[in-house]
């Protein structure tokens, strides 16, 4: 079994990436979700897949979107992850790490100055894996 990471694609949208979603975030409407997915993946935000080669199927995915700020250089933009899930299944097969890697990876190809995540505290430790570590606060308004 091959995990290959890649550009979401027109065609992972019926292909596992609604399954995927579910797990982040169960809704009635997940299919819906998953075109928007793919419609995002075609302006600033770049939306990655993980695929297992041996039966073709979308089994996580993650997403990243890069940020010019007017108040830093230009040139040293930064990196916002977001959503990045596996199938329930398949978790503790590296398909996360893969994932993250990719991200990382697309951040470092725009010269980003840093890459900003938000997470559950659950989650804190295994982004330290790749380095992050926690600044700051996180909040939210919900409307």
């Amino acid at each position: 079994m091959a995990i290959i990471v890649r550009r979401i694609q027109r065609m992972d949208v019926n292909n596992g990436l609604v399954d995927v979603l579910n797990n982040l975030s169960p809704t009635s409407d997940a299919k819906r979700l998953a075109r928007t997915y793919w419609q995002w993946s075609k302006g600033r935000k770049a939306v990655y897949v993980a695929i297992d080669d041996s039966i073709n199927k979308v089994i996580g995915t993650g997403s990243i979107f890069i940020e010019h700020k007017p108040t830093h250089d230009p040139s040293k933009p930064v990196g916002h992850i977001e959503d990045v899930v596996v199938l329930k299944s398949r978790e503790k097969e590296g398909v996360g790490t893969k994932i993250m890697q990719a991200l990382i990876a697309h951040a470092k190809s725009f010269y980003c100055r840093k890459i900003i995540l938000s997470c559950t505290l659950d989650n804190t430790s295994y982004y330290a894996k790749f380095g992050f570590v926690s600044s700051e606060v996180s909040m939210r308004l919900d409307l």
